[in-house]
């Protein structure tokens, strides 16, 4: 009996964790992918200067990313990652705040004193969010149709506190604030992400640019469980065959599988299934071609001197979002040591139209306020990096309009975070979707089923306090 062929169209790590999970099956599995290199948006551009890579935009897990990090800790990359336990927030004329968890105290109870921590809130705010804070945690996931900020709203939060805290966690979590935010994956971030498990909201930063890890490692592995990888190879069209199986083409070329995980992003949808028997398969396909995007920057700066012994922070009041350091950014060049920083802006939306001159002269600015050995560095070169459609904007109706993995259509699956994940636009939704795509093409094929990571172990407090 021939091994059945399955075909993953789309290499960013939605595809490459739905073919590495049915690699080891008796399958052949075959990868196409339209770009020279694998990763999708977690990628890396070529710095003209110096050759090396540096990632169009930071990318970091957190703690309760329990399928991303078991994958890198199976594929034997998370070595190349450094965990972060506490944050440090920077706002202008307030000390250093560092988050960080009590690690003698049970999950929730942990975060009770993080909160008083953050010193650029004053006491009555933090106590105001203290008390958000627990009504969250005692509201159902689905009980608010709503936004998380029609929620905040409905507990008397502030705008002080709803700019400075909830924005401040939710834009970098969901690349949203929280007037548009849908509340269930709000508060799945919240909740999950920092007081259900002591854990959780623990920092992974990668050590390695993206394209080494993504389209160099995790691609060769993905090849030496002998997955066939097809990159620079844009798929035409797919059909379906008379014998049950599918017809995909490609430029000058058309091939049979037996299966296929369709693990592009959303917008592309429409153009490899609209206007063909298939385009009935996902309901709501025009709709969902769509879905209203959240931008990110990153804003690539080369100083000749480190602003910050900080190797990451989260920055207030001003545009720059986050500040990250990476070591792999530095270069010794022929003048001066070149020292890498990169500042991030999720949900970039007010970027839109402002010349790049002005957002660097604004950040540059922001920075003088944060470091004053900013005020001294001289900036040796930049590099403004924009995706208007980073990531799915996690609004209400869009939270309605996610489709499931399985379609109308047998042998066709979904893969991608932009799928009932019950998780916003991360690298977790990506591998969950991946891995939730595989298991139901493991099962139609009678093999084993592909295991699925759960969430952090909540302990007893936490099972007793979190609805």
């Amino acid at each position: 009996m021939s091994r059945p062929r399955i075909a993953v169209v789309g290499g960013g790590l939605a595809g490459m964790a739905a073919a590495w999970a049915l690699a080891d099956r008796a399958a052949d599995v075959t990868v196409l992918e339209s770009r020279r290199s694998l990763g999708g948006r977690a990628g890396s551009f070529a710095d003209p200067r110096t050759t090396r890579d540096v990632d169009y935009c930071q990318h970091v897990a957190m703690g309760c990313c329990t399928n991303f990090l078991w994958w890198m800790r199976q594929t034997e990359l998370l070595q190349h990652f450094r965990r972060e336990t506490r944050l440090t927030f920077l706002a202008p004329g307030a000390p250093p705040s560092t988050f960080a968890a009590t690690p003698w105290l049970p999950a929730p109870l942990h975060r009770t004193t993080a909160l008083d921590q953050l010193r650029f809130l004053s006491r009555g705010r933090r106590a105001e969010v203290r008390r958000a804070l627990w009504r969250l945690m005692r509201t159902p996931p689905h009980s608010t149709p709503g936004t998380m900020g029609d929620w905040l709203r409905q507990q008397g939060q502030s705008d002080e506190a709803i700019e400075r805290f909830w924005d401040v966690i939710l834009v970098s979590a969901l690349g949203e604030v929280a007037r548009h935010a849908a509340f269930a994956p709000a508060r799945m971030v919240l909740i999950e992400g920092f007081v259900a498990a002591p854990r959780a909201s623990d920092v992974w930063i990668p050590q390695r640019p993206l394209a080494d890890l993504f389209g160099v490692r995790l691609a060769g592995n993905l090849q030496q469980r002998g997955v066939l990888l097809r990159t620079g190879v844009p798929v035409r069209s797919i059909q379906q065959s008379g014998a049950g199986g599918f017809q995909i083409h490609t430029p000058g070329d058309s091939a049979a599988f037996d299966r296929v995980v369709l693990a592009t992003a959303w917008f592309a949808l429409p153009r490899l299934l609209g206007g063909t028997p298939l385009q009935h398969a996902v309901d709501n396909l025009p709709a969902l071609g769509k879905l209203p995007a959240a931008a990110i920057s990153g804003l690539h700066l080369w100083f000749d001197r480190p602003l910050s012994e900080l190797r990451h922070c989260v920055l207030l009041d001003g545009l720059a979002q986050w500040l990250f350091r990476p070591d792999f950014g530095s270069v010794q060049a022929a003048e001066a040591f070149e020292h890498y920083h990169q500042v991030v802006v999720s949900g970039s939306h007010s970027l839109r139209g402002m010349p790049d001159e002005q957002i660097l002269a604004t950040v540059l600015e922001e920075l003088k306020r944060h470091f004053p050995a900013a005020r001294q560095a001289r900036l040796l070169r930049h590099r403004l990096v924009n995706d208007p459609r980073a990531v799915f904007s996690i609004r209400p109706e869009v939270e309605a309009l996610r489709p499931p993995t399985e379609t109308g259509v047998e042998g066709l699956v979904l893969a991608g975070d932009y799928t009932q994940t019950g998780w916003p636009a991360t690298m977790e939704g990506a591998v969950l979707s991946g891995f939730r795509a595989a298991d139901v093409v493991a099962r139609s094929l009678a093999f084993q089923p592909v295991p699925i990571q759960s969430p952090l172990r909540r302990g007893r407090l936490a099972r007793w306090l979190i609805e």
